[in-house]
């Protein structure tokens, strides 16, 4: 217990191995696109099958990651990310040696389990430092950085070394994690304060926004797994689909230091219709027949405007109830979105291309925002209400009236 009394989160060693584990969890997802596209150019799977790989990772990712949210407290970080690591290396190497693609698939979920444990310590790891707000823009912004270079790499990395290759320098980007394990928290510190901001609201409200955050993660997940293939379909170089896609992924940053500099001015609200809505009507221009400048216009504010709008909806989520679990749900709820979301899309492929897809996509994103407005709504009216019981006495001393505790006393 000594060594745990004196482990500082704030360390750097701490802070960036911490952000490394982020980037090392989604080192896949976030190359999507350009790696299922591999899937079916390079191993020859169907667009379908190569939909339902992707999908099966995430799956195994989700499971994790739920399963870490209860058992972080009482688990030995260290140890877990070490063999988290080993784990996810050694599913990458033996995805390299298979062609089948139900054993490939299966491989794929043995890593998405490691690396599921990778994302949800990494979160909590950067969670424990006193800044964590600029701990998570700069977890997003160096994923982001990833995601752009692997995006623009991908096409030269499959010409040079083929799809064994890509999963070489995967595992040995899992490697790492053995080396910085031992600069993490050795055992979860609880730190947690309360939320000024936290209204406890009915149990049903939660659930809207708990199938809000679900609905909005399978829509992103349905069209973020098949951005490249629209591109390709459309009669599209692979290249410039790439390239298309890397520049989304720098935009992207923009998007989360948006919301970081934003923050409250504009509430929550409006960020989250303009977000919602917004990443809905950028797949539009992509029904039927695209050009390259409109592919790039599409997929650039798509990526903008997703990351500008998930602090938003996060935020809100965590502000449903005191004790600080639903943030915890919700991460739970986006990881099984993003899996199940290209499997959802793989339904609606067929030989006339992705219009269908994209469709689903734009009903989920709609769902999802109904969802995510209500308990919004209600919590906004519940706070004026609460405030509106904050009056001067005669005396001009304030008499505050006690907040409500559910969603129906205002």
């Amino acid at each position: 217990m000594m060594e745990l009394s004196r482990f500082d989160p704030n360390s750097r060693k701490a802070r960036w191995s911490a952000m490394l584990f982020g980037v090392i969890g989604v080192q896949v997802f976030i190359v999507q696109p350009g790696f299922v596209q591999g899937l079916v150019q390079m191993l020859g799977f169907s667009e379908r099958a190569a939909g339902f790989i992707a999908s099966v990772e995430m799956l195994g990712v989700a499971v994790t990651a739920t399963a870490m949210s209860f058992l972080a407290s009482r688990s030995n970080w260290r140890k877990v990310l070490f063999w988290a690591s080993l784990l996810a290396a050694s599913a990458n190497v033996a995805s390299a040696f298979v062609q089948d693609p139900v054993a490939f698939a299966a491989a794929r979920g043995v890593a998405g389990l490691a690396l599921g444990a990778m994302i949800s310590l990494s979160w909590a790891g950067v969670g424990l430092t006193r800044d964590p707000d600029r701990g998570f823009s700069l977890y997003l912004t160096w994923v982001l950085v990833y995601g752009a270079v692997g995006l623009l790499a991908m096409p030269v990395i499959f010409s040079a070394f083929g799809m064994q290759g890509f999963l070489f320098i995967v595992a040995g980007l899992s490697m790492i994690g053995l080396a910085i394990a031992r600069n993490m928290p050795e055992f979860a510190e609880s730190r947690s304060e309360p939320n000024a901001d936290a209204l406890e609201l009915r149990f049903g409200y939660k659930c809207s926004a708990l199938a809000g955050v679900l609905a909005y993660n399978i829509a992103q997940g349905i069209a973020w797994a098949y951005l490249f293939l629209i591109g390709t379909h459309a009669g599209l170089g692979e290249q410039p689909v790439a390239n298309a896609l890397t520049i989304s992924q720098v935009v992207a940053i923009l998007g989360a230091l948006t919301a970081l500099v934003l923050g409250k001015k504009w509430g929550r609200g409006t960020p989250l219709v303009v977000g919602v809505l917004g990443g809905a009507a950028s797949l539009l221009p992509l029904l039927g027949g695209v050009s390259l400048a409109t592919f790039a216009v599409s997929v650039v504010a798509f990526n903008y405007l997703w990351n500008m709008v998930l602090p938003y909806i996060l935020a809100s989520v965590a502000s449903y109830d005191r004790r600080g679990m639903m943030v915890v749900y919700a991460v739970a709820a986006q990881m099984i979105g993003l899996g199940v979301g290209p499997a959802i899309g793989a339904y609606a492929v067929d030989d006339t291309g992705f219009d269908r897809t994209i469709e689903l996509s734009l009903v989920f994103f709609s769902l999802s925002l109904l969802l995510l407005m209500l308990p919004l709504v209600t919590h906004v009216r519940l706070h004026a209400a609460n405030a509106a019981r904050v009056a001067p006495d005669a005396a001009g001393m304030s008499v505050a009236a006690a907040p409500s505790s559910d969603g129906s006393s205002v």
